[in-house]
């Protein structure tokens, strides 16, 4: 049986002849200056390797060429220089030995065989990775997609599938190499597809053939691209699925194409960044910038692995110190949002606020801002939203916030910015949005209701399309699916939109005539890591009925606290310790918890998350801060707390109860209950 699987061992034979003749060659040059007779012994011992293994490269690699799929004219030059160079390498073990021969003739013939392994090696390099792969270099230069102005000027074919072809699959579906009579790399050959068919053709009557193969299990032996090779994201499976689906076409554009409102969201990444924002060259915050960010009492939010940029919460400080401004300094180009509602300013801060060239949107909301210290803001480029509700700033700071030349929403509610002071501003920037407060005009026009979500589980393995409901005809729904509030600029809701991954979505109604709806939103959740085990510090509440399976049966309670798939806390802290079967990557964890305040039950105050390799050592990653309302009926939300990817273990989840029930509650100061159903690793 071992014979079946011989030629597979063709990439390891190959390299042995080269390593081993390079080393002789040493050796020859050593004998040289010092001859010795351990020295003629060795290097004929060499050569004799070096042959040898050449043999099985040659013999290896000739099985291996008649599971065809490989380019003949590159093959058959690759076949005759290693049969050239094996039988030069023969040449040089019978001539090395010759005492009449060998001083004239094995220089040539070493000289000889390392050219022609040179040129063996670079044919075999070619059949396995492309013609251009020896003298083409990517180092140093970044991979850009295409960049235009609307995904409607996109090229379905040559723009997005094309490049997303020619990295994950072109190294084993090429001209040069065809596997299974496949080539990806040309329109023609994609048309005629391979030995299993044309990736376009169904498999059951429902995926192409292309679809079916990426939706395999991994360990599945079909599964494209194989074992070892980088996994498709799910953005990438989405736009496979979407464009096999569709009539084959080369030339056509996005617009022309049956293009779903979740591909309009993917492709969205095709069109030219309005917001300014440089990202060039800057990395994704590691751990420890994290983690000192957290000791510092500065929060963290939106912390991924594709983008770098975060948000950073500095809320209800008394005074920001000289440790927390040289931190912020040291990251300023990472911060897109920043929240400083309530918050003590200092002049230090404004000085350095000029260099964080990446702010997006900044909250300001009750803090000690003056009209002078809008001078700073002049020069940040990014800025698209500053929120300045309850502050001191009057008329003259007017002239300050015409000079910001990005800016789209201005909040001067409750500020001592007059009428007359509004409308010079309005007039020298007719296009910005400037909320002034509750404005009369509304009332004049009636509310939509907001969407509603038919969906009612939030849980999903593969993928999950979502449903709503608006029975106002003509109502457009618009959504975002990175927990932005939507707006009419945004995507607009189809019938139905199919999630592939974990994803916040929030929706919003427009009509004309009508007012705007409120803002919904509904985190659904992908099932990926199954917790292998869990143990609580101390035992919950025995009369709910609930027990540590139930946190990790990812399986979503009813909103009954009797219903028994509760675990209740009265009076005290929920700590548990969550293991994994192997060490897996994991940049975030959803805590499921229910608020019923007529009830006493109140959501958590806080969520911390640690992570340990050995389950004896944990580290804190991320700690979330919960605010405690009063609000009417019973809520359930999904917490979420997303730190830097990383691989561990094993969890440990520390839920801070608030204790005792607010003053505002009816029994203020009782002994407050916390309910957690379900914890889930992503």
């Amino acid at each position: 049986m071992w014979f079946i699987y011989f030629h597979k061992l063709h990439p390891l034979f190959v390299h042995l002849p080269i390593g081993i003749l390079f080393f002789v060659g040493i050796l020859m040059f050593v004998n040289r200056k010092n001859k010795r007779i351990q020295y003629r012994q060795s290097i004929y011992l060499g050569l004799m390797m070096c042959f040898a293994t050449a043999v099985f490269s040659v013999a290896s690699g000739w099985f291996l060429a008649q599971e065809g799929s490989y380019d003949v004219d590159t093959l058959w030059w690759h076949k005759v220089l290693g049969f050239s160079t094996t039988s030069t390498l023969l040449l040089l073990v019978i001539t090395y030995k010759s005492k009449k021969l060998h001083a004239m003739i094995t220089p040539i013939l070493f000289l000889a065989a390392i050219g022609l392994m040179v040129g063996t090696g670079h044919h075999g390099g070619v059949l396995t990775h492309g013609a251009d792969f020896l003298f083409k270099s990517n180092i140093g230069k970044k991979k850009e997609i295409k960049q235009v102005q609307s995904i409607n000027e996109l090229v379905a074919y040559t723009d997005v599938v094309k490049p997303i072809l020619n990295k994950h699959c072109t190294s084993c579906h090429r001209t040069s190499k065809k596997k299974g009579e496949l080539d990806l790399s040309t329109w023609d050959g994609i048309i005629k597809g391979g030995n299993s068919g044309s990736l376009f053709d169904r498999v059951n009557n429902e995926l192409s053939l292309l679809s079916y193969r990426i939706h395999l299990p991994l360990d599945d032996e079909l599964h494209m691209p194989p074992k070892g090779k980088s996994v498709l994201t799910e953005e990438i499976i989405a736009i496979l699925d979407w464009w096999t689906r569709l009539d084959p076409c080369k030339d056509c554009f996005v617009v022309s194409k049956e293009t779903p409102d979740s591909i309009q969201s993917v492709l969205k990444k095709y069109t030219k960044n309005q917001t300014n924002l440089d990202t060039a060259n800057l990395k994704i915050l590691t751990n420890k910038a994290v983690n000192k960010l957290l000791d510092l009492d500065i929060r963290v939010t939106g912390i991924n692995n594709v983008s770098p940029l975060v948000s950073i919460s500095l809320k209800n400080q008394p005074s920001i110190s000289k440790k927390q401004l040289k931190a912020l300094r040291q990251i300023n180009r990472n911060i897109k949002e920043l929240d400083l509602s309530d918050s003590q300013l200092s002049n230090a801060f404004f000085r350095q606020l000029k260099e964080y060239k990446n702010l997006n949107k900044i909250r300001l909301t009750g803090t000690n801002i003056t009209d002078e210290d809008l001078k700073s803001f002049n020069g940040l480029m990014a800025l698209k939203t500053l929120n300045l509700y309850k502050t001191g700033i009057t008329n003259d700071a007017i002239k300050f916030l015409k000079q910001l030349s990005g800016l789209e929403n201005l909040y001067v509610w409750q500020t001592k910015i007059d009428q007359k002071g509004i409308q010079q501003l309005q007039n020298d920037k007719p296009k910005l949005n400037i909320i002034t407060g509750i404005d009369k005009k509304v009332f004049k026009s009636s509310a939509l209701n907001p969407p509603v979500i038919v969906n009612k589980q939030r849980l999903f393995e593969d993928s999950i399309s979502i449903e709503i409901q608006q029975n106002i005809q003509g109502t457009k729904v618009y959504y975002t699916l990175d927990g932005s509030i939507p707006d009419s600029t945004d995507l607009v809701f189809g019938e139905s939109l199919v999630l592939h991954d974990t994803s916040p979505l929030s929706l919003i109604a427009y009509k004309q005539g009508w007012q705007k709806s409120e803002p919904i939103k509904k985190q659904f959740i992908k099932k990926t890591q199954k917790v292998n085990s869990v143990t609580l510090s101390s035992k919950p509440a025995a009369q709910y009925g609930g027990n540590e399976e139930k946190l990790i049966d990812q399986k979503e309670s009813i909103l009954d606290f009797k219903s028994g798939d509760w675990l209740a806390y009265q009076g005290e802290h929920m700590t548990s310790f969550l293991h994994l079967s192997k060490p897996e990557e994991i940049n975030r964890v959803f805590v499921s918890c229910l608020s019923d305040t007529r009830s006493w039950i109140f959501y958590p105050a806080s969520i911390m998350v640690s992570l340990s390799s050995d389950g004896n050592q944990y580290k804190k990653v991320n700690k979330l801060d919960i605010d405690i309302i009063e609000h009417k009926g019973v809520q359930q939300n999904y917490f979420e707390i997303t730190f830097p990817k990383q691989k561990a273990q094993y969890l440990k989840i520390d839920i801070e109860n608030i204790l005792k029930n607010p003053s505002w509650h009816e029994s203020p100061g009782g002994d407050s209950w916390v309910f957690v159903d379900e914890i889930l690793v992503n």
